[in-house]
C-alpha cells in the first residue's frame, strides 16, 4: 500500500522504506509456505479474506491513533 501511494502521489511516505525491505522477505515466505503445505484453495481464500479484514482494521486503528495524537499535540 505504501509503495502504491509513493508512485501515485510522487512523494515520500514513511512506510515505503519498510515496505521495500519487507517485500522480498514476504515473497520468499509466501512461496515457502505455499510449497510446504497441502492446503486447499478454499482455505487459502478464507485465510486471505480474514487477513485482509484484519489488515484494514489495523490500518484504520493506526490512523485513528495518529489523528488523536496530533490533536493532543495541538
Amino acid at each position: 500500500m505504501h509503495l502504491i501511494f509513493v508512485f501515485n502521489r510522487r512523494t515520500y511516505v514513511p512506510g515505503a522504506i519498510t515496505a521495500i525491505i519487507e517485500l522480498p522477505i514476504t515473497i520468499i515466505y509466501l512461496y515457502s509456505l505455499i510449497t510446504l503445505t497441502k492446503t486447499s484453495l478454499w482455505e487459502w481464500i478464507i485465510v486471505m479474506i480474514i487477513m485482509f479484514v484484519l489488515f484494514i482494521s489495523n490500518l484504520k486503528f493506526i490512523h485513528w491513533i495518529m489523528a488523536e495524537a496530533m490533536n493532543k499535540l495541538r
